[in-house]
């Protein structure tokens, strides 16, 4: 995806997003029993903290959903113009404008996106024409595959997964949030530089946080993404 102002139809529903999201923590979890530290996780919410900025993927019970984040390099919305650019302008009412607006207000939010059920696409505040960058695809660069399923095979690649069946069999069963401890114990099993001493307990701990995400296992189906 490339850099520019992130445009509504560019991005893909928030269930992608969201289990591509939950795919990377696992990946990372089968590795270490400890969460990645720039990830951070409640209820329904997920947000990924790095050095320039940050993302967080909120998606309520009601089908709505929101995105916002900054990249501090990139988001002119916050730093082209003399003042940063009122992203709520616009925006439906349901949205926390008591956590947002401060952060707007304190240049520490680059853009927001809102979903609601029955739309064709994302939501999103309008411009100005001296925004050139909002910062969406350069918040994403520390978490490829989140933005981008494309990039989504280099993940499971630095994680020394390379049978490509069974890499692909871990994604769809995780983007159906139907993952199940065998489907999981075969991607883990499948490294062959992987160490067993602790094996057991990370296979526990990531099939534990699948739980704690969603996509364990309740046999719902979510389309349109795959791995090469």
């Amino acid at each position: 995806m490339a850099n520019r102002p992130g445009l509504p139809e560019d991005l893909d529903t928030p269930e992608q997003l969201w289990t591509r999201a939950a795919a990377s923590v696992l990946l990372a979890l089968t590795k270490s029993s400890r969460l990645p530290s720039n990830y951070a996780h409640e209820e329904g919410e997920l947000g990924f903290w790095h050095s320039n900025g940050a993302w967080t993927l909120v998606l309520r019970p009601d089908g709505r959903a929101l995105l916002y984040g900054q990249d501090v390099d990139c988001s002119d919305t916050t730093y082209a113009g003399d003042e940063p650019v009122d992203l709520l302008a616009g925006a439906p009412s349901w949205l926390p404008a008591e956590t947002l607006r401060p952060l707007i207000a304190g240049y520490e939010m680059g853009y927001l996106y809102w979903w609601e059920p029955g739309s064709l696409g994302w939501g999103r505040a309008s411009y100005p024409d001296f925004v050139e960058d909002d910062g969406l695809a350069a918040s994403f660069d520390a978490t490829p595959g989140v933005l981008d399923a494309e990039e989504l095979p280099e993940v499971f690649r630095e994680c020394g997964y390379r049978d490509r069946e069974v890499n692909a069999r871990f994604l769809g069963r995780v983007l159906a949030r139907d993952l199940d401890g065998a489907v999981l114990a075969e991607l883990m099993n499948s490294d062959p530089g992987a160490g067993t001493d602790d094996h057991d307990s990370l296979h526990a701990g990531a099939l534990a946080w699948a739980g704690k995400l969603g996509v364990r296992g309740d046999g719902s189906t979510i389309t349109g993404d795959g791995i090469g």
